[in-house]
């Protein structure tokens, strides 16, 4: 699993994160057993990484450690083999690439 900060760059297959999950999931797509690779954004979360931008999270919108983990383990847990190489936020909804 890769997480991305709060405010990604645009998606392109020239951002690292994205250009591995793609590169993953088509790989090890493939295999015998084949093995679903996702990539997650958690939304902005309350830890010290976010401190200096959380004046301009709206509110509602700054989550904690654990509500995001919930929200994550939920889309990990329902995640079919069509989803595949896909970006999803932190409330289940694709990221479009």
């Amino acid at each position: 699993m890769v997480i991305v900060p709060a405010n990604p760059p645009k998606p392109t297959r020239q951002n690292p994160p994205i250009a591995v999950t793609k590169s993953v999931s088509v790989e090890f797509g493939r295999k015998k057993d084949p093995v679903i690779c996702i990539l997650l954004h958690p939304g902005t979360v309350d830890t010290d990484l976010s401190r200096p931008f959380q004046r301009n999270v709206p509110e509602g919108k700054l989550f904690t450690k654990e509500f995001s983990v919930q929200k994550l383990l939920n889309i990990i847990n329902n995640i079919k083999s069509h989803d595949n190489g896909k970006f999803f936020a932190w409330d289940g909804q694709e990221i479009p690439w």
